[in-house]
């Protein structure tokens, strides 16, 4: 794919717009879904690769897709893309991926929690009702430390103006001087459940979280608490968890989709059993990628998994394969 801008964001996240070398159309995408990048193809073929969501609207025949990219410390491609990345430079992708998909239409409001660069996908999803006639109700919680730190703020207070159904709430956890709440920002400190619309729980409001583990986790509990039912919470993690075990880094395991009828080698730099299905085609529901949801289930008709984090609702015989690694050859009803 041909970069054809690259936009600062925030401090250290950019926005890159991608087309077709050849100026094709695009595979269709859904809101909240991610693209999987190398940055070239000897580093696809070694499983150099990372995922970013995309932020740009779902249009029904894209020339183009929009994905943003916060620069990690640690990320070695995450600062390739952002410091030295340009326009008519040249990366592979894959088609749009994941289960993280967000209603275009729906009774219930709409709630979305994000943290930092978690606002992504929900640019995204904001883009794309943007391009629709009617839309569903919909709260934005944002939390970010200050204006520094706050991607596309600018396109979101834009998108308000355009869509009377959406409604914003900022907080700055540490503001910058002369930053000022009720004037630069909405509120002071983390989010909490006291900060929301009394009245979401009542109208079965659907709640979307996307953020650091811990702010997700937090929110996750209090909205449970608060009587929010499991099923009506959905959320998005940008780092994997850790096998509960640690696997070699030359590990290869031959794996089955028997219903599917494929079969590829994994490594370890392939990710979980869902990455990898994927990855290949091999369409598998899901609603989360933190066991969480359980509808990634499938039976394994032969050989054994390690689950990335422990499980009490596991069937026997079963894997979660948001969750699951392969530790031998593998066969899976999938």
């Amino acid at each position: 794919m041909r970069v054809e801008a690259v936009e600062p964001e925030a401090e250290g996240v950019v926005s890159i717009t991608l087309t077709a070398a050849d100026k094709s159309v695009l595979p269709t995408l859904a809101a909240g879904q991610f693209l999987t990048v190398a940055l070239d193809e000897a580093a696809a073929e070694r499983g150099e690769v990372r995922s970013y969501s995309l932020c740009g609207g779902a249009a029904p025949q894209p020339t183009s897709y929009r994905i943003g990219v916060k620069k990690l410390d640690s990320g070695t491609i995450s600062s390739r893309l952002v410091d030295r990345l340009c326009a008519g430079d040249v990366l592979f992708a894959t088609a749009p991926a994941g289960r993280f998909l967000l209603p275009q239409t729906n009774e219930f409001p709409i709630v979305l929690i994000a943290g930092g660069i978690g606002i992504t996908p929900f640019v995204g999803y904001l883009e794309t009702l943007a391009l629709q006639a009617r839309r569903p109700q919909v709260f934005l919680y944002h939390v970010v430390s200050n204006r520094r730190g706050h991607a596309f703020a600018d396109r979101i207070t834009a998108l308000g103006r355009h869509m009377p159904e959406l409604r914003v709430t900022t907080c700055y956890t540490r503001p910058d001087v002369g930053e000022v709440e009720g004037i630069h920002f909405d509120r002071l400190g983390r989010l909490t459940i006291g900060m929301m619309d009394d009245a979401l729980v009542a109208r079965r409001a659907r709640f979307y979280l996307c953020g650091p583990d811990a702010m997700m986790d937090a929110t996750r509990l209090a909205l449970l608490q608060a009587g929010v039912p499991r099923f009506e919470i959905f959320q998005e993690r940008f780092v994997s968890p850790r096998p509960l075990m640690p696997i070699a880094t030359d590990t290869s395991q031959r794996v089955l989709f028997k219903r599917s009828g494929v079969e590829f080698d994994w490594t370890a730099r392939s990710g979980s059993l869902l990455d990898l299905a994927e990855r290949h085609g091999v369409r598998i529901p899901t609603g989360c990628r933190v066991g969480q949801c359980e509808s990634c289930e499938v039976r394994v008709v032969e050989g054994e998994v390690a689950h990335f984090t422990a499980s009490e609702n596991i069937s026997e015989g079963h894997c979660l394969t948001c969750q699951a690694v392969p530790l031998t050859g593998l066969v899976l009803d999938a």
